[in-house]
């Protein structure tokens, strides 16, 4: 192909408002459209975002404003600056590239194009545009259905819910009476929405009110032969402590006092409870006060003299004070706790009338006073008359009884139907077992016919539709029907057309419908013939591989050498390299008789086994230093980690990352912010769009410095979304707002802005539900989802790159 010609499938280039556009007009945003360039007033319309526009031949290619003409109803002219503006290059197949089969070899991905939507207009929608898609495969699909190669078998996040399984609002957990609350948003007219808390005071005599002294846990616990302690804290704490609870050491006060925290077994568990079991609890106790010359004013010797008495001074003080504090407490003990709120819930059956399938991954996680796991789902169930129902409650792990993973494709309900006779036209006396299995889904009335009107809503139906496409069906394609096929075929229709003719008694009729059956039967020929593709496509075992430019097929070694394709804003002449033959399964030519796939239910049932988040980093390492360079590994992992001096709360992961180490996107999503922060320096948001498929990728995680306060999410998260991926600490960005990107795409790289030289230079990554949060709040622990190495996981050199790094100061 000649460098200087423009291919014959190019055929020129649309312009259309930007997505983005900043212009605004009477409180609306668009692109601006003036009676004249450079003029302000004259705004003549605003132009929606996205909207395409005819722009006059002489200002085509050209740049600042551009002629805008034919616009609107009334096919205004006018002008728009091209920074408003964008360009979409258009390609169109020519006649001689259409109506004909192309044998390629090609590797695509999701997003790939692939081909445009051609013409397939009818009856006053002439100028419909739709592409046609099957999945189909002449293999055996039993092993496939039922996964016998056990892929899978470390993910097997799913269930069945049976009918007649009752969803759960309360959790068998033991909460004491006198235990403090805090009131939480969220309530009802007779529910209150809590979170257990943990009581801090500060005792006067440790040898009188606290435990046995653990040094390395830095603990207090109460035995059982210690009840005068116990007696003495709860004056103080409030009758929370019992025998075996512990109590933290906070700080070591002068003498024998001690600043102390309770710690609660129930502490974080957040729960609805009645309005009535919470009360103010007032503590009223003494505070011992030391005598100081300075505070009485007068010497103790002259303090007994007379004057001194009659001036009521005294060298003594007393020997205490009272103070008195209050908060919120439980007035009773709870066996179980509300995770939902029974005053909405109990409203409504929480039992199941037919299966269901669900992910409990992901559902969030609770353990019961046993450490029983359980899970909070929520999910729909259809009913056969179409109409979804939601569900929200709780499931014991333990009850999960079959859990399978997303290769098990008959456990979703896929099943084999095959048509055995391969008919074309069904025969309603004489059922085949393929046709009574679609009777049993379809015919509401039951009277042995599938009527137009049932058809129509079985289509509309979501129950049936995804009963129907679960069918795995065997029967002859319907584009084989041409060449050594077509005469059985012809057989069929003319079979039928002549049952009509025979039942007709006026001969005159009779020769009418004669007529009318050879019309009918050339039209049917030509029809068929036409969509007859099968026995033209080649049945290869090896190939080249094929390419897909701007709307051409392009099969290499090439002849011509190379191709033009249009990239940005010009032509550019690219080459193809000549690889070596690609090893193909034949096309089934001589085996019509194929397994279909309803390709939405399939690509939903790839999706789930392919679903992948990656690495945000490459060999993602957890930090296992400190910038300082202290060996800390939990000091970088979620939740209330970093507790040496204070209570401080890590929001996510860091990742060992030195400068300029290259970040990847983790999943498909759009760019929601890249901008400078207090304290993280420069940061990129991604806003995930399939937040289903995240979900689905939920692993199996254990907390491993649960001791150290690593948590699993913090208040308020949801994993219904929106789910955002924060990354921090950047250098630069390669991405702006509104981009598009998939996962695993590179889009920047790492460095130290926000927090300067570092002997742990990491990226800061986190998955929140809001691009803004303050703490924990919307978080969740990037562990659940991420792929990176732990401290146990790492390898020797590992370890030794960590050390190596934490050597130096990074900046």
């Amino acid at each position: 192909m000649p460098e200087n010609k423009i291919p014959d499938i190019f055929e020129g280039e649309i312009y259309k408002v930007r997505k983005d556009v900043k212009d605004t007009f009477a409180g609306k945003v668009g692109a601006r459209l003036r009676k004249e360039p450079k003029v302000a007033d004259n705004i003549l319309a605003l132009m929606p975002p996205e909207e395409v526009l005819e722009i006059a031949p002489e200002s085509i290619g050209k740049t600042g404003w551009l002629k805008v003409v034919n616009y609107g109803a009334n096919e205004l002219e006018g002008y728009c600056h091209d920074s408003s503006l964008e360009k979409e290059v258009v390609v169109t197949l020519k006649e001689d590239l259409c109506d004909k089969v192309n044998n390629v070899c090609m590797e695509v991905k999701a997003g790939t194009v692939i081909g445009y939507a051609g013409l397939n207009g009818f009856e006053k929608h002439e100028a419909y545009r739709a592409a046609h898609l099957e999945v189909f495969t002449a293999d055996g699909v039993k092993d496939f259905l039922a996964n016998s190669q056990k892929d899978g078998e470390d993910k097997k996040y799913y269930t069945k819910l049976f009918a007649g399984t009752e969803l759960k609002v309360s959790l068998p957990v033991k909460v004491a009476k006198n235990s403090k609350v805090k009131l939480l948003s969220g309530s009802s007219e007779n529910y209150q929405r809590v979170e257990i808390v943990n009581i801090e005071v500060t005792v006067n005599n440790r040898f009188e009110a606290l435990g046995e002294y653990d040094s390395g846990n830095k603990t207090y616990e109460f035995l059982a032969s210690q009840s005068d302690r116990i007696e003495a804290f709860n004056k103080v704490a409030g009758d929370i402590a019992r025998v075996g609870d512990s109590v933290e050491l906070l700080e070591q006060l002068e003498g024998k006092k001690r600043k102390v925290r309770h710690l609660n077994p129930a502490s974080g568990r957040v729960f609805w409870v009645k309005k009535e079991m919470i009360e103010k609890k007032v503590i009223t106790y003494e505070v011992p006060q030391e005598q100081d010359e300075a505070e009485l004013g007068i010497a103790p010797e002259f303090a007994v003299m007379p004057a001194a008495r009659e001036l009521s001074i005294s060298g003594e003080m007393p020997d205490s004070i009272t103070e008195t504090k209050d908060y919120d407490v439980l007035n009773t003990d709870l066996m179980e706790i509300n995770i939902l709120n029974p005053e909405f819930h109990e409203r409504e059956s929480r039992t199941l009338e037919s299966d269901v399938v669900v992910n409990f991954k992901n559902g969030l996680e609770y353990s019961d006073a046993d450490g029983k796991k359980w899970y909070l789902l929520e999910f729909k169930e259809l009913k056969p008359n179409g109409v979804a129902r939601y569900y929200q409650g709780l499931v014991k792990e333990e009850e999960l009884s079959d859990k399978f993973s997303a290769y098990d494709w008959d456990k979703f309900g896929f099943r084999i139907l095959e048509d055995v006779n391969n008919d074309y036209i069904y025969d309603f006396k004489n059922k085949s077992e393929f046709l009574k299995e679609i009777c049993k889904l379809v015919d509401e009335n039951k009277n042995g016919i599938l009527e137009p009107f049932e058809l129509q809503r079985a289509l509309n139906n979501h129950y049936t539709v995804d009963k129907l496409s679960k069918l795995v069906c065997k029967h002859h394609s319907e584009w084989a029907y041409g060449g050594r096929y077509f005469s059985a075929l012809e057989k069929q229709v003319e079979q039928v057309l002549q049952k009509g003719i025979d039942l007709e008694e006026d001969e005159a009729r009779k020769q009418e419908l004669e007529t009318l059956k050879k019309e009918r039967m050339a039209a049917f020929e030509a029809k068929v013939k036409q969509l007859a593709i099968w026995e033209e496509i080649e049945s290869r075992k090896g190939s080249y591989a094929s390419k897909f430019v701007k709307g051409a097929l392009l099969t290499n070694p090439l002849t011509t050498g190379g191709y033009l394709t249009y990239e940005g804003v010009k032509w550019l002449y690219r080459k193809f390299r000549s690889d070596e033959e690609i090893p193909l399964s034949p096309f089934p030519v001589n085996n019509p008789v194929v397994y279909h796939f309803h390709p939405i239910a399939f690509v939903e049932g790839m999706r789930r086994m392919g679903n992948q988040i990656f690495e945000p980093i490459k060999n993602s390492l957890l930090c296992l230093y400190t910038q300082n360079g202290n060996y800390r590994p939990w000091h970088n992992v979620f939740g209330n980690v970093r507790t040496l001096n204070s209570n401080s709360k890590h929001q996510g992961v860091d990742i060992l990352a030195k400068p300029d180490t290259e970040v990847y996107s983790c999943f498909d999503g759009v760019v929601k912010k890249v901008e400078n922060q207090s304290g993280y320096g420069k940061v990129l948001i991604i806003e995930i769009e399939d937040i289903d498929s995240f979900v689905d990728c939920k692993k199996d995680y254990s907390l491993l410095y649960k001791d150290k306060g690593e948590l699993q999410y913090g208040k308020g998260f949801n994993l219904n979304g929106p789910l955002f991926l924060f990354y921090a600490h950047l250098n630069d960005c390669y991405v702006s707002v509104n981009d598009k990107v998939a996962g695993g795409q590179l889009v920047a790289s790492s460095g130290t802005t926000g927090y300067g030289s570092s002997k742990d230079p990491h990226l800061h990554f986190e998955i929140r539900n809001k691009l803004s949060a303050p703490g924990l709040s919307n978080r969740c622990n990037p562990a659940f989802f991420i792929d990176y190495k732990n401290e146990s996981d790492m390898a020797i050199k590992d370890k030794q790159f960590q050390e190596e790094v934490a050597q130096k100061f990074w900046d």
